[in-house]
């Protein structure tokens, strides 16, 4: 889930090679993270500085990308018609980040969140285009 539990805060529910590549003073506002049953989900965070891309391995080992909010070029999100959506974004860099089956209804907030997080740094609003189509939003 990506909202803050009772008595727990939000970084304390990743996986702890997010901790170790927090930069100081960096706070995670939300995330999102993949549906997996065998494998361990992929993971998409909301910080005050940045969106950041986590995909713990096994042995220690992890994926990690991070695209800064003055580098975020474009986001994507499809939300499908029953439960799972996708969302993406693209860096100025190129430097794509994709999460696939997640929850559609923790998309909404975590949008919601970014958009108020990218608005308190950037110079003028963003703008969010929606279409709707026969199987989702």
């Amino acid at each position: 889930m990506s909202d803050k539990s009772h008595g727990k805060s939000l970084i304390d529910e990743l996986p702890i090679g997010v901790k170790e590549n927090l930069s100081s003073g960096e706070e995670v506002i939300r995330y999102l993270k993949t549906f997996q049953v065998v494998e361990r989900p992929d993971y998409i965070i909301l910080t005050n500085l940045r969106i950041v891309y986590f995909n713990e391995k096994h042995l220690g080992r992890y994926a990690f990308k991070s695209i800064p909010f003055q580098k975020l070029l474009r986001m994507r999100a499809h939300r499908g018609a029953l439960l799972w959506g996708d969302i993406a974004f693209t860096g100025e860099d190129g430097t794509v980040i994709l999460l696939e089956r997640v929850d559609r209804h923790d998309m909404e907030g975590f949008i919601d969140a970014l958009e108020i997080e990218y608005d308190s740094i950037a110079v003028e609003p963003i703008s969010i285009k929606h279409e709707k189509d026969l199987v989702g939003k």
